[in-house]
């Protein structure tokens, strides 16, 4: 198994975008990864889900206490 480091930036200083895939957002959360990280523009991964209209990756971060109050840049 490969290990990751979950609460990092990336070079980029972007966080990895957990919006995406819900099989990928379970694996990151169960793994420790912090549902309010912030991207360059400040957005969460709540922020990209709910973008995206993904509900159920929308209700897992809100499950694991996504910040509903976060603010970004754009």
């Amino acid at each position: 198994m490969t290990s990751v480091v979950v609460n990092t930036k990336q070079e980029m200083k972007a966080t990895p975008k957990l919006g995406s895939i819900p099989e990928s957002v379970m694996v990151l959360l169960e793994g420790g990864a912090d549902p309010n990280l912030t991207d360059i523009t400040g957005s969460t991964a709540l922020h990209y889900a709910a973008l995206f209209a993904n509900t159920s990756v929308t209700a897992k971060l809100l499950s694991y206490n996504a910040n509903i109050e976060t603010r970004n840049k754009v």
